[in-house]
């Protein structure tokens, strides 16, 4: 027993993060929506703090890799929304449940998703990416999945643009919800230690993602991107009012 996990259980562990791990580094974001669920049933200790850590790893990587595709004007605008998010979100997680909130955003989400299905577009300009940010940071906190909002405003970007903007995002997004959930006591030594058990599907899950972009970057971007966010948001939901 490792983290009183059993071995079966250690093996779910290791397929579905490197199943999610692969998504998330062939498209930009996505892995929560496959893992929490699944580690929510296995142990809940695992959420939010400790998928946080091992997620680091994995953006760090993808951020390496499509560096040079950086949108670093929508970066700088997206992190203000963010910060302001995370305050945001911790204050609620601290005094309030967050189960309503959850809810709004995930149909706010759903709505985005519906909108961009007529053909409408959320360009990246300095308003838009400051509330995607903002968004972000507040679904970052009560549900572990930031990603959608900013995905929605990229996915017309070539997918290299999405991928490593996003991870750019998610690289101070993760490190900023951190260090707040350490100041309400959801974040220490042993979180750190149940993240290392994550740590293996993460590096097989990008090596594979890795020989996959290019398929995905051949028109199926802008699909995969309103496909997860709404399978986030329906998740949420689901997750939220069950």
């Amino acid at each position: 027993m490792v983290f009183g996990l059993s071995p079966i259980e250690l093996v779910v562990i290791f397929l579905v993060v490197t199943f999610g791990s692969t998504i998330q580094g062939a498209i930009g974001y996505g892995m929560a929506l496959v893992v929490s669920p699944v580690l929510l049933l296995i142990d809940p200790r695992m959420i939010p703090a400790p998928l946080t850590v091992a997620s680091i790893l994995l953006v760090i990587l993808v951020i390496v890799r499509d560096r040079q595709a950086v949108d670093f004007f929508g970066l700088k605008w997206a992190m203000l929304g963010l910060i302001l998010g995370i305050i945001a979100g911790t204050f609620i997680l601290s005094r309030f449940s967050s189960d309503y909130f959850a809810i709004i955003f995930a149909i706010l989400i759903l709505v985005a998703v519906a909108i961009s299905a007529t053909g409408v577009h959320f360009p990246p300009r300095k308003p838009i990416l400051t509330s995607a940010g903002i968004i972000a940071g507040l679904m970052g906190i009560l549900t572990t999945t930031p990603g959608p909002a900013l995905a929605l405003v990229y996915q017309d970007a070539p997918g290299r643009q999405l991928r490593a903007t996003l991870s750019g995002f998610f690289i101070v997004g993760t490190i900023f919800a951190l260090i707040s959930l350490s100041t309400i006591g959801r974040f220490g030594l042993q979180e750190v230690m149940l993240a290392l058990i994550l740590i293996p599907g993460i590096l097989i899950g990008y090596l594979l993602s890795s020989r996959i972009t290019s398929i995905v970057d051949k028109g199926y971007t802008r699909p995969l991107v309103l496909t997860i966010a709404t399978l986030s948001a329906i998740f949420i939901l689901v997750s939220q009012l069950w």
